[in-house]
């Protein structure tokens, strides 16, 4: 479920047997150079890096998420400043 720079990506705060807490899709746009670290940008266009959250790509996240509840979250205001 690897990802790559230019890849459509899930992005996950965290996930259980029952529920996934999604903070939304957007694309890989590759490592950040001062981090060595994926920086993805949502949909929205809130920044994420790597380390702060788990992500898989797009196009395996209904397998991948199997029937489970999806809940929503914001991402937390320091998180997404641009770097």
């Amino acid at each position: 479920m690897k990802s790559k720079k230019g890849d459509r990506v899930f992005v996950l705060k965290k996930a259980d047997d029952e529920k996934i807490y999604l903070y939304g899709f957007g694309i890989h746009e590759g490592d950040d150079n001062k981090y060595c670290n994926p920086k993805l940008k949502l949909d929205s266009g809130e920044i994420l890096f790597g380390i702060q959250c788990w992500f898989g790509r797009e196009d395996k996240f209904e397998d991948w998420a199997g029937g489970r509840e999806i809940v929503s979250c914001k991402i937390p205001a320091p998180f997404f400043k641009e770097r």
